[in-house]
């Protein structure tokens, strides 16, 4: 049997040159990591929250949680995570008092959380001065944590380097290059800054990484095999999806018994990284199955974390990689903090640029007939194997929650960036590769350094007191008191009218007149003639940054209100623009609003009257999609007027298509219902004229009806409800509406509401 295994290669010395550039990539890395950790405000990361109470659980002593979705505890799902990091960190910071831990974790419960929109609304917890240098108690502790991840990154950093050596032995520059792309990587540096087991994790993953390359060069012996299993154990004990570096250690353990033709090769590895995975791993997931009677813990994980609702498709998952691909490089905050639109342009050019490149470097191969060797197939197997492997991990998660972030990636980060690489060096020629991958590292470099101070800290900055100049050129002056606590001395709105799915900012000018103690939110609302909310924005007032117990008296400040207008809002028509404050807080009750004499104006100011603005699909107004049994849909619809008088001519059109069909005559009806019910005007149309009857509708085609006629003289004033259908007449039984699900529901729609007011 032949024996001989991988010839033992012995890597070229780093050049000092390269030494100290990495060391100086290092430190460059451990500066801005540092400032991001002190620009981003505690727990304006993803999960940083819970994170830290599993720390805080552990320094205080405490067992291990025991996860229960139906009382999950500070640490939310997060609790079912492995423990290492928790006890790592919580080894390092338990020494700092941190009783007031849980003052910090004010959550802002207006926050957009997983969305974007730029009015300033992404505080996900409620700052205070209690976070401001000098950092004391749970403030200090948790910039601690923070900076043990920070360490933690940049071994990450150093790991991607050696793996760069062990795969390119002669080119440490590239090595280098591929280190840099990762120090750089603004979404790396943010998360390396922040309380989260994904750090740990990603040096354990790319440490095991550098061993694996190391071992495909080395004869396999018992000991390797054990170091490296014990490193996977230390990888299942810091998060359960670091399980999946079993595969790249099984494909490399299987390809050097393939290599040395021995099985006991094979029977020695796998002992090797069984006995050192269960040997540190192995109590947690027994004591999973204990528990919850699954060892990875999932079912109890998923409960608490709640699965995907409703499940989607894998071609259905496809949309949200754009959102995948963007949160590898920047997406900040809890997934609510966006860079402009020309970054990410940049970095994606960037991947690009690397993914040419490396298609170059194959055609090259090809044309040039140059095989690789055995040791560079497995090291290129396993190099775009494991990224692979966690995308389809992720993937697989992603189905189950909604769980589609980029940092998910980073387990595998140094292999993609080394591929990426190697890709930019091979787009120029050889004598000049190095120019494409620094330059590449430079970019990320600066928009690395530009991030945290264009990006991250302009979303979390409180609002800055106006100047006398500047309270003089307020717009739109009120004098609007809220129970003589706040009041309200202007406002301004971009413009007078609005598309039905459009966006209508509105500033809003506050002046304390007191010392508040109560945390206050407001309110922006668009309100149809009908009295429906058509755009609604509640957000707390100063923001997550300056709560209104931190405004001084007399201070002044303006906020930005971004209303995002129903899609199915009635057009053409209009709408009142109504503002008001709130204790949401407390026990959610409205400020009563006064005016400059002492006028109660009630709980809600109608500040402005909006258009909103016709928005025609072809020649529909007003899309909709209600299906109804008799194979007859209607398909938009158009009120000339939302606002009306006793006696007043009411005028609406319908648009009705065919989806099958028909096999009767059926007559439809509008009718203006009040609130009691009861009929105050209405118009059938039997269809028995000289119009086709519906079953000589043709599939497809778009029938218009438009009905015309009075609402009653003495119908009071209020809001009414626009109500149609269709029936048979022979049995004056209405056709009745087919649900998504397939099940029939009402047998008539409540299109839309309209307001009367007396004459």
């Amino acid at each position: 049997m032949n024996k001989s295994g991988p010839v033992q290669q012995t890597d070229a010395a780093v050049p000092p040159s390269v030494r100290w550039a990495l060391a100086g990539l290092i430190v460059l890395y451990l500066l801005l990591a540092g400032t991001y950790s002190v620009i981003n405000p505690l727990f304006e990361a993803p999960d940083e929250a819970w994170h830290y109470a599993f720390v805080q659980h552990m320094a205080q002593g405490q067992p291990l949680p025991v996860l229960d979705p139906e009382n999950p505890g500070p640490w939310a799902q997060e609790g079912g995570q492995p423990p290492l990091y928790y006890w790592l960190v919580s080894r390092i910071t338990r020494w700092l008092p941190a009783s007031d831990w849980q003052t910090l974790l004010a959550q802002n419960r207006h926050a957009d959380i997983g969305s974007y929109l730029p009015d300033g609304n992404g505080d996900a917890y409620i700052h205070t001065p209690a976070e401001a240098w000098p950092y004391r108690g749970a403030a200090l502790a948790i910039h601690l944590a923070r900076l043990v991840s920070v360490l933690l990154g940049a071994g990450s950093v150093l790991c991607t380097f050696l793996i760069g050596r062990a795969v390119w032995p002669r080119r440490p520059w590239l090595a280098l290059g591929g280190a840099a792309l990762l120090a750089f990587n603004p979404m790396f540096l943010f998360i390396s800054a922040s309380v989260s087991n994904d750090n740990l994790v990603t040096l354990l993953c790319t440490l095991a990484f550098w061993l694996l390359l190391r071992l495909l060069k080395r004869p396999p012996v018992f000991g390797r095999w054990l170091i490296l299993g014990t490193v996977i154990g230390l990888i299942a004990l810091s998060k359960i999806s670091g399980l999946a570096f079993a595969a790249p250690a099984g494909a490399a353990l299987l390809w050097l018994t393939w290599r040395r033709r021995d099985a006991k090769a094979l029977f020695a590895g796998a002992a090797g990284l069984v006995v050192g995975a269960l040997a540190v791993a192995g109590w947690w997931y027994l004591r999973n199955w204990q528990l919850y009677g699954d060892p990875l813990g999932l079912n109890v994980f998923v409960a608490t974390i709640g699965p995907r609702v409703p499940p989607i498709t894998l071609w259905e998952l496809t949309a949200e990689w754009q959102g995948l691909v963007r949160s590898f490089w920047g997406v900040f905050g809890w997934m609510n903090v966006v860079a402009p639109e020309w970054f990410y342009w940049l970095v994606d050019g960037l991947m690009l640029l690397g993914l040419l490149g490396l298609v170059l470097r194959l055609w090259t191969r090809i044309i040039q007939h140059r095989r690789l060797s055995a040791l560079e197939s497995i090291q290129c197997i396993l190099l775009v194997g494991w990224p692979s492997v966690v995308f389809i991990s992720l993937v697989r998660w992603t189905l189950i929650t909604p769980a589609t972030q980029g940092r998910l990636l980073f387990p595998a980060a140094a292999p993609l960036l080394l591929l990426e690489a190697y890709g930019l060096s091979g787009l120029a020629p050889r004598r000049w590769q190095g120019i494409p991958l620094a330059l590449a590292g430079a970019l990320l470099a600066g928009l690395a350094c530009w991030a945290p101070l264009a990006v991250i800290r302009p979303s979390y900055e409180a609002p800055r007191p106006l100047t006398s100049v500047e309270q003089e050129a307020i717009p739109n002056h009120l004098g609007i008191s809220y129970e003589g606590r706040i009041a309200l001395i202007g406002y301004q709105v971009d413009r007078q009218n609005v598309e039905p799915g459009g966006k209508l900012p509105v500033t809003l000018y506050w002046k304390a007149e007191q010392s508040e103690t109560s945390i206050l939110s407001v309110f922006v609302q668009l309100v149809d003639a009908g009295g429906e909310v058509i755009a609604n924005r509640n957000m707390l007032l100063g923001g997550g940054s300056l709560t209104t117990p931190y405004w001084t008296p007399g201070v002044v400040i303006s906020q930005t209100y971004l209303l995002q207008v129903s899609p199915a809002a009635l057009n053409p028509s209009r709408a009142e623009l109504i503002v008001g404050l709130y204790q949401y807080y407390q026990d959610n009750r409205r400020l009563e609003a006064f005016d400059a004499v002492g006028s109660s104006l009630g709980d809600a100011f109608v500040l402005a009257e909006v258009a909103i603005q016709a928005k025609p699909q072809g020649e529909i107004y007003n899309p909709v999609q209600f299906e109804l049994e008799n194979g007859i849909a209607l398909v938009g619809y158009n009120l000339e007027h939302s606002i009306m008088a006793p006696g007043d001519t009411v005028h609406v059109t319908l648009f009705w298509r065919a989806l099958a069909p028909v096999a009767s005559d059926y007559a439809s009806f509008v009718q203006v219902l009040d609130s009691s019910g009861s009929v105050q005007g209405q118009l059938h149309r039997h269809l028995d004229s000289s119009e086709p009857g519906t079953s000589q509708w043709q599939v497809g085609q778009i029938i218009r009806e438009d009905y015309i006629f009075t609402l009653a003289a003495d119908a009071p004033a209020g809001a009414y409800a626009l109500d149609i259908g269709m029936y048979l007449p022979e049995t004056a039984s209405n056709a009745r509406v087919v649900k998504q699900d397939g099940s029939l529901g009402d047998n008539h729609i409540v299109l839309t509401h309209l307001r009367v007011e007396a004459k």
